[in-house]
């Protein structure tokens, strides 16, 4: 799997796992690495380990606290079941056979502390998003940062640069903009400009956000 894809699908299991809010692990180029690595923080994935299976796995680490114990098969088994459609009377029929303990489905996982949050937007580029109407990560992530930057381009023009598309892509993804490496920024700025083009070419330019008006 390309890298982007082993990150939307880690964002994925966390949304579903824990909640839109939830801020996923940062998934980081793990090349010159033997082993892939996986943790509530951050997931390291070589480039052999970029198979739905391992991203799982390691999605699983971020899940539960004992290593390779009972919570981390629980956890383990669920994600292969729901996004990897294997077949859980299988998986079990294999843990059972090989003497694996698993954590009963009717009991809560240990799992490890939120993440917290490591970026933020600026207080201009907050505003111009409430502005907008958007005001919530779920918000931010069902329109997708670079729908949601392109908007900000209809409403305020030239003071919503390419730092803002950055920001907000860096914000949905929870991860500092110094981690978008460089093919990662080329091809955001190549699908904004398509947007922005289609935008321009449906006539849909230079939107006014919604103000309250000033008592008379």
């Amino acid at each position: 799997m390309p890298l982007e894809a082993c990150r939307a699908l880690v964002a994925a299991v966390f949304a579903r796992r824990l909640g839109p809010e939830a801020l996923p692990p940062r998934v980081e180029d793990g090349r010159g690495r033997r082993h892939a690595a996986g943790s509530r923080d951050v997931i390291k994935l070589p480039r052999w380990a970029r198979t739905r299976p391992v991203v799982l796995h390691e999605c699983a680490h971020g899940l539960a606290t004992d290593g390779h114990g009972p919570d981390f098969v629980r956890a383990y088994v669920e994600l292969l079941v729901e996004f990897a459609g294997s077949d859980r009377a299988m998986l079990e029929a294999s843990l059972s056979a090989a003497g694996l303990q698993v954590t009963p489905a009717d009991q809560p996982l240990h799992q490890p502390a939120p993440r917290q949050p490591r970026v933020t937007v600026g207080r201009d580029l907050g505003a111009r998003l409430m502005a907008i109407g958007v005001c919530s990560m779920e918000q931010l992530r069902a329109l997708g940062s670079v729908a949601v930057w392109v908007r900000l381009k209809r409403c305020f023009g030239s003071a919503v640069g390419e730092a803002s598309l950055l920001s907000l892509v860096a914000l949905e993804q929870g991860r500092p903009v110094a981690e978008l490496d460089g093919r990662t920024r080329a091809r955001i700025r190549f699908e904004a400009l398509g947007q922005l083009l289609v935008a321009r070419a449906r006539g849909v330019w230079m939107d006014r956000p919604n103000r309250p008006r000033a008592p008379r």
